[in-house]
């Protein structure tokens, strides 16, 4: 009976993801991915809501990524 494991490419863990050599870059490359999918969704609400409010809510939701 052979056992085989599959080494993956990247790992998701605590809202962190790693690749094999311990680099950030595809950590970096999906916060910056999901920071503009959420500023794009602003935009949709941005005519609704006053200048004070959208900012608030694009530093809320994005700074609040970022400090994770």
């Amino acid at each position: 009976m052979s056992n085989i494991v599959d080494i993956a490419k990247s790992l998701h863990i605590l809202g962190v993801t790693l690749d094999s050599t311990l680099s950030l870059d595809q950590h970096v490359y999906s916060m910056v991915k999901t920071c503009n999918f959420h500023l794009q969704a602003l935009r949709h609400v941005r005519q609704s809501v006053t200048c004070d409010v959208a900012d608030t809510m694009a530093c809320a939701i994005i700074g609040s990524r970022l400090d994770y």
